[in-house]
């Protein structure tokens, strides 16, 4: 009978969407705890205090997401945190070569 239930339980264990990897989504709600792990018995690295924010997944364990940020940082979020969805982040204008001096020659 054993031998029957390990196969069933190795599938229910492995929740992976299908989605590709990466992609892009935004947080959900707020506040939100970003983990070093993924599970809530991982440290808390950082907290999101704004829904809607733009994270890509880069990495999926069961029903956790790990995510990267547009500061590079990673984390790991529960699935149910997260919503598919577009979202986009302005930064301020660069010059194209900001190595060139602006004083006269």
């Amino acid at each position: 009978m054993a031998a029957v239930l390990l196969p069933c339980l190795a599938v229910a264990a492995d929740d992976q969407s299908g989605l590709p990897l990466p992609r892009f989504v935004t947080t959900r709600s707020n506040p939100i705890n970003v983990r070093v792990g993924p599970g809530t018995n991982y440290d808390v690295a950082w907290v999101y205090v704004k829904a809607g924010t733009p994270v890509e997944i880069i990495q999926e364990f069961d029903t956790w997401r790990k995510i990267r940020d547009a500061d590079g940082s990673e984390g790991w979020l529960h699935q149910n945190l997260l919503r598919a969805g577009g979202a986009g982040l302005v930064a301020p204008w660069k010059a194209a070569d900001e190595t060139r001096s602006l004083s006269p020659a």
